[in-house]
């Protein structure tokens, strides 16, 4: 990066991501219609970016690399992406106005070959998921339950046919229908 020669209007062009925001596929491909040219936001016409040797370059928008092609695969499918639950029992009961319920919830991501997955399949590349981390919880009765919602990242591996996100520990106790003690967490996968 040339920075004496970029328009200031324009830096944020050249911002870069911080370590393990986003990952490579493959070698840098100059030939990816997402480079712009060596000149691209220059505010006096000369180069505001060159090879690591000083070579200029020229950004093309005419067809998408094979390397935009694999990028695009490792984002979006195929392989593609389906959550399960698996639900486990630990204590329930209803007595009276009193119902309570703790079980377990093993949420687990699988990959498939077909968009209705059916076809399970695994990993080229590396692949960023997001999912949602919602927790439901009231501590006395008679309270509102609260809700919070967090945005979780993980990378799942190259190879994997599966990724576990954990087993989380839900208890739901409710007197004449109205929450006395709630802590509950629900994963959802975003597609």
């Amino acid at each position: 990066m040339l920075w004496q020669n970029i328009d200031p209007k324009y830096t944020s062009q050249f911002n870069l991501y911080p370590a393990g925001a986003i990952r490579d596929i493959g070698p840098f491909d100059f030939s990816s219609v997402m480079l712009y040219s060596s000149d691209a936001f220059s505010e006096n016409g000369n180069p505001t970016m060159t090879t690591t040797d000083g070579f200029f370059f020229i950004g093309q928008r005419a067809f998408l690399s094979a390397g935009d092609v694999e990028g695009v695969k490792s984002a979006y499918g195929p392989p593609f992406h389906n959550e399960k639950e698996t639900v486990t029992v630990i204590n329930e009961y209803v007595s009276g106005l009193d119902d309570y319920s703790e079980y377990d919830v093993d949420y687990t991501i699988y990959f498939y070959n077909d968009i209705n997955c059916v076809q399970r399949s695994s990993l080229v590349y590396p692949r960023n998921i997001t999912y949602i981390e919602e927790r439901h919880t009231c501590n006395r009765y008679g309270d509102d339950i609260n809700v919070s919602r967090t945005y979780r990242n993980i990378l799942v591996p190259a190879g994997a046919t599966s990724y576990n996100l954990g087993t989380v520990r839900n208890i739901e106790h409710y007197i004449m229908s109205n929450p006395n003690v709630i802590d509950r967490t629900i994963y959802y996968v975003l597609k």
